[in-house]
């Protein structure tokens, strides 16, 4: 049952809840080593894991998720994203981060729709956003595309699926990374980078992007 929770949970919940040892304020988020266990060295950037027909042993949505900033990047990650009730699963095509604004947006929105057939789109709400929905690229890409929008509050911050959980996921290797091509490592070693740093104040787009993922998976 230990074990199992463990698993679930990963190092750093564990310790603070199960062995009583709580970890320093600002303790390491990742660590290099199961960053590691996470890539993918047979696959390279743009290809997933889904499969359709008879060669699909469970379903799987491709997704992709983005984080906006008016004054920042905005952060884009598409990722097939295993159904399971229990387990949070994904191997991730490709990791995106760009400054811009709206024309860059439809721009972006519209290449990932065509280039990975996505069965949902996750959109972090915002001012920056509303003028979305009155934009005659929303109706056109509505016909491809399911709409999930995300509202970030107290969830961020919640104990099983809130942006800490992706520790655990992390050290489980549920989360895979493309690392068989110079394009896939380029874009993995970004991520790993603001991982790696993650609760010392320094850029933390992508994996807020990522948890827009994992926050919206049941959906």
């Amino acid at each position: 049952e230990l074990m199992e929770s463990y698993d679930r949970m990963g190092h750093t919940a564990f310790e603070r809840m199960y062995q009583q040892n709580p970890l320093p304020e600002g303790s390491e988020f990742v660590r290099p080593e199961w960053l590691d266990r996470c890539r993918d060295y047979d696959r390279p950037a743009g290809v997933g894991v889904k499969l359709e027909g008879e060669n699909a042993y469970f379903p799987i949505a491709r997704v992709a998720s983005i984080d906006p900033s008016p004054t920042k990047d905005n952060a884009l990650v598409v990722a097939d994203v295993v159904s399971l009730k229990e387990t949070f699963m994904v191997a991730v095509l490709e990791f995106k981060t760009w400054q811009g604004g709206s024309r860059e947006m439809i721009a972006e929105m519209d290449r990932v729709i065509q280039q990975y057939q996505l069965d949902y789109l996750i959109m972090e709400s915002s001012t920056m956003t509303k003028w979305f929905e009155g934009e005659p690229a929303y109706e056109r890409m509505k016909q491809r595309v399911t709409f999930l929008e995300h509202h970030t509050g107290k969830n961020k911050g919640d104990p099983l699926l809130g942006v800490e959980s992706l520790s655990a996921d992390i050290e489980g290797a549920r989360i895979r990374f493309p690392y068989a091509d110079v394009p896939g490592r380029a874009m993995t070693n970004l991520f790993e980078g603001q991982a790696l740093v993650y609760g010392h104040g320094r850029p933390d787009d992508l994996l807020m992007a990522l948890w827009l993922l994992k926050w919206n998976w049941k959906r």
